[in-house]
């Protein structure tokens, strides 16, 4: 990745907005707590594919990788200081509810699985439409407002589609030999100054994650440790995550990590064939990149990346959002909650286009 440019925060959406109006890919994003939003440019229409994640640029995976990582090189790289005012989003909004009885039809289904077979959890999800009134960069701007705390991100590429969101899980961090990712699972939703009441749901699906990741990575790494399990609380809604970090035992290992930990039971079940399996056969939408990861890939050369778990995020048509979300099921899941959770999510997304 070239040295990035420095730009006045109107030249930065200017720059944007040719790029979507020309059918340019890019991607502007900012990473949580930051106050620098980045953009990467592609000065062509090609669709690149990253070779084994060595080359430099910005990572769109989505969930079924198949050798589709959509990459756009870093033809040029502007930054900017975000000047907008943080507001806190408005998130009471009318849900969404046509698809209640078949959401709940999914979700037995899979409680009754893993009763019967040795399928321990399974993520369900949801695809739900709705009108777009605004632009692509009203949007991204809405975003950055709304949730400094989350990856905020809008990409565009002109053969594949448009997609932003706001995702609170980091998916990878490998600076040289030194790694870092999260478990990130359990839900609950509460008031803002509420601890959430964890049940031994929560407290197990997040412990699937866990130690998931921690078997996965250890082969892979030296000295890995795994963190205090804390509270997160993204837009509204709480999550159970724990750090895991450690360092390679051998360099230039990316690939492979990548291959190991994608998809985590956060996002797909456990054992992951079984739950991929079963996510085939019964949910009715192609999840394109909603569960995937996008981020940087070894800018400037180097061995690095930090790349994010595409989640809270929406697909933009010229006149239609649609907004992915889903949940974990485990044998103790409540199909009700199961439901009311998968709406408090949809709350992340479903404001921003108010």
């Amino acid at each position: 990745m070239p040295y990035p440019e420095s730009s006045s925060s109107s030249t930065f959406f200017e720059k944007l907005k040719h790029s979507l109006e020309k059918g340019l890919p890019f991607c502007g994003y900012r990473k949580p707590g930051d106050t620098l939003v980045r953009a990467i440019f592609q000065s062509n229409t090609t669709v690149c594919h990253t070779k084994g994640f060595q080359d430099s640029g910005f990572v769109f995976a989505p969930y079924h990788l198949n050798n589709n990582t959509v990459f756009i090189p870093e033809d040029s790289v502007l930054v900017t200081n975000f000047e907008g005012v943080f507001k806190e989003p408005i998130l009471q909004t009318k849900f969404f509810e046509e698809d209640y009885e078949s959401y709940l039809n999914l979700v037995n289904t899979a409680i009754s699985d893993i009763r019967e077979t040795p399928l321990e959890k399974v993520v369900v999800s949801r695809k739900i439409s709705s009108e777009l009134r605004k632009s692509p960069l009203t949007l991204f701007t809405t975003i950055l407002e709304s949730y400094p705390n989350a990856f905020c991100y809008l990409w565009h590429h002109p053969k594949i589609g448009t997609w932003c969101g706001a995702t609170p899980e980091s998916f990878l961090k490998l600076d040289k030999n030194s790694v870092q990712t999260m478990a990130l699972a359990g839900t609950l939703w509460a008031e803002e100054d509420d601890t959430p009441n964890w049940t031994q749901k929560e407290i197990y699906e997040q412990q699937l994650v866990t130690d998931f990741i921690s078997d996965s990575l250890g082969p892979f790494l030296k000295g890995i440790v795994t963190g205090q399990v804390t509270t997160m609380n993204a837009g509204g809604v709480f999550h159970l995550k724990t750090p895991v970090s450690g360092t390679l035992r051998v360099p230039d290992q990316l690939n492979a990590l990548i291959e190991v930990l994608h998809p985590t039971p956060a996002v797909c079940g456990t054992p992951t064939e079984l739950a991929n399996s079963f996510i085939a056969q019964n949910e009715k939408h192609n999840r394109k990149y909603y569960c995937g990861f996008l981020g940087e890939l070894n800018p400037e050369g180097q061995s690095k990346a930090d790349l994010y778990v595409n989640l809270r995020c929406m697909e933009l048509e010229e006149k239609t959002a649609h907004i992915y979300v889903g949940g974990g099921i485990t044998g103790d899941s409540k199909p009700e909650q199961e439901w009311q959770e998968t709406q408090f999510k949809s709350k992340t997304m479903f404001s921003l286009l108010q």
